[in-house]
C-alpha cells in the first residue's frame, strides 16, 4: 500500500469519524466551530448537516472505495474549503479556527482527488 492510498483511507475514515461524532455528541462539534443555535431545531441540524452528510459521504467512500468517490468526497472538501475562504473575507472572520479548518480542509481535498 503506498502512502497516498494509506493517506486517502484515513481521509475517509477520518470523514465518517467525523459524522458520528456530530450525531452523537453535537454540542462538541457546535463548541469547536463556534456554533450556538437555539432550540431542539439547531441540534436537530447540526446531527443531520455535519453528522448526516459526513457520515454519508464517508460511509459512501468507505463501502465504493473507487478512485471517483474519493476525489468526489475531495471536491466536498475543496468546496468547502474555497467557500470558506470567500466567507472569511466577506465576513472579515480571520479566527485561529478558521485558518485550521480551511487548511485542513484543502488538505483533505487534495490528498483525495490525487
Amino acid at each position: 500500500m503506498t502512502l497516498l492510498v494509506w493517506l486517502q483511507q484515513f481521509v475517509v475514515w477520518f470523514t465518517a469519524f467525523i459524522g458520528v461524532a456530530s450525531f452523537i455528541v453535537p454540542r462538541t462539534i457546535q463548541n469547536f466551530v463556534d456554533l450556538h443555535p437555539d432550540g431542539a431545531r439547531g441540534m436537530t441540524e447540526t446531527r443531520a448537516v455535519f453528522g448526516g452528510v459526513m457520515m454519508g459521504l464517508g460511509g459512501a467512500a468507505l463501502l465504493f472505495g473507487t478512485h471517483e468517490v474519493y476525489m468526489m468526497l475531495g471536491f466536498m472538501y475543496l468546496g468547502t474549503a474555497i467557500a470558506r475562504l470567500v466567507a472569511m473575507v466577506v465576513d472579515r472572520s480571520f479566527s485561529q479556527n478558521n485558518f485550521f479548518s480551511l487548511f485542513l480542509e484543502a488538505l483533505l481535498g487534495i490528498i483525495l482527488v490525487l
